[in-house]
């Protein structure tokens, strides 16, 4: 019995240390953080902080704009599937989400009222392109 108690025990902790060091895995693209920083500054020798950087958000949002078509899509897809009558308004959820999407920004941001309407206008493009019947698939990007 106590054979037991040890091998139980033993099992305990190996699988708690495997969750603690699965936790520091990365996971999802395997989108790292490396090369955002915001200790770039106009001091330095050359511009490669700055430049790992940008090319650290240019990875991000891009994905955030494949995350935001497929959103998008999903909603106009469940629509398809769960109203009878449903007929698209993709000119609506545009309208909405640039409603929204103009409610974020402050006083004298660096995004202005027409870009907003513009990326949102390109994106909805994509999601009208793409989402014109029922489609089998969802929708994702990973």
């Amino acid at each position: 019995m106590r054979l037991y108690h040890v091998n139980l025990f033993l099992t305990t902790v190996f699988l708690c240390l495997s969750a603690a060091y699965s936790q520091n895995f990365e996971t999802g693209d395997n989108s790292t953080v490396i090369g955002c920083s915001s200790h770039c500054s106009f001091r330095d020798e050359d511009l490669s902080c700055y430049n790992t950087t940008l090319q650290f958000f240019e990875h991000i949002l891009l994905g955030h704009m494949r995350h935001y078509v497929s959103v998008q899509m999903n909603i106009d897809q469940w629509n398809r599937r769960h109203q009878k009558d449903y007929k698209p308004d993709f000119v609506g959820m545009k309208e909405r989400s640039t409603k929204r999407l103009l409610s974020f920004l402050r006083e004298d941001d660096v995004i202005t009222k027409e870009t907003v309407t513009t990326v949102v206008s390109e994106l909805m493009e994509q999601v009208a392109e793409r989402s014109d019947h029922l489609i089998s698939w969802t929708p994702h990007y990973r």
